[in-house]
């Protein structure tokens, strides 16, 4: 079976537009802040990228302290139904790796609505931030994508 990862920026709009869909068909609305490379993907769908990474990612990293929304996150786990259907899972996170933020990160942060979801992402600058930090040729190569693509100004 050939991989299918996280890889395009319409992977993680399809995602959140499906789940903001379930969240109001419930009469709910949760909030999430997306981080990770999901998030710049989805920075790239807002600026109309439709190019994907090189190589993808295997989660998305979402934090949330709304309960449906965190219900949701669980069922999409590692080895769950969801990622035998889209290849990658959802990685609930702990809301204290926001500390690898600086603490001016939510006056960049972008908010975009998804029927019954808000997600807040963080600027491509401070995604790319804690990447550069880490080093791994992944993250410098999801740095460079986001220059090339022009989400990312300069390289920092």
């Amino acid at each position: 079976m050939p991989r299918r990862e996280l890889r395009y920026p319409h992977q993680v709009h399809d995602w959140l537009s499906l789940w903001g869909k379930f969240l109001r068909s419930k009469s709910e609305e949760a909030t999430m802040i997306l981080i990770g490379s999901a998030a710049i993907l989805l920075h790239a769908y807002k600026h109309g990228v439709q190019e994907g990474f090189l190589d993808g990612s295997m989660d998305v990293d979402p934090i949330t302290s709304d309960e449906s929304l965190a219900m949701l996150c669980y069922e999409s786990q590692i080895g769950s139904a969801f990622e035998l259907k889209n290849g990658w899972h959802v990685n609930l996170m702990p809301d204290h790796v926001l500390l690898e933020f600086e603490t001016s990160w939510r006056e960049r942060a972008m908010k975009l609505h998804y029927e019954g979801l808000i997600v807040i992402i963080p600027s491509v600058e401070d995604l790319i931030k804690p990447k550069l930090k880490r080093g791994e040729p992944r993250d410098l190569r999801h740095r460079d994508y986001a220059v090339r693509y022009r989400i990312l100004e300069g390289g920092e």
